[in-house]
């Protein structure tokens, strides 16, 4: 399964969030890939996982179900989900400063062509740059503010 922009940025919105919130010595369970839910003792980070006091370090801030016994999620709440676009994993219509469009498009790389600078520039600012140019959003931060 190929992981999204939106997804990715999903995630990290949760990760943000977990960091905020859990602390060591919490009780976390966590939906399991293939189902069912897994318990660990909270004992801190590495880097995007959550690390148990077993010493296992992958479990995922996104698959939290509940902590220390009360149901919880660090997803993006409902009413949130439907305001990033899933083409770029960013709020619509958010699609990076001025500065950063030029930054990408005159940085260094192998593209020098000026007609190419244009067309960018001109998609980018009619908002359909993530057509022919979905790479810009990688380089973007996918994580809206």
């Amino acid at each position: 399964m190929a992981v999204t922009l939106a997804y990715r940025a999903e995630s990290l919105r949760a990760r943000a969030r977990a960091f905020e919130a859990l602390h060591e010595g919490d009780k976390v369970s966590v939906g399991r890939c293939g189902g069912g839910i897994a318990t660990f003792t909270f004992t801190g980070w590495d880097g995007y996982w959550m690390v148990g006091k077993s010493g296992v370090r992958d479990y995922s801030p996104s698959a939290i179900v509940s902590v220390n016994g009360q149901k919880a999620s660090f997803l993006d709440p409902l009413w949130e989900r439907g305001r990033f676009d899933p083409r770029t994993g960013r709020r619509y219509g958010d699609h990076g400063t001025a500065a950063e469009a030029l930054e990408w498009i005159l940085g260094p790389g192998d593209d020098n062509d000026p007609a190419n600078t244009v067309e960018f520039l001109r998609a980018w600012d009619e908002g359909r740059a993530w057509e022919e140019w979905p790479e810009f959003y990688c380089w973007l931060d996918p994580t809206p503010a």
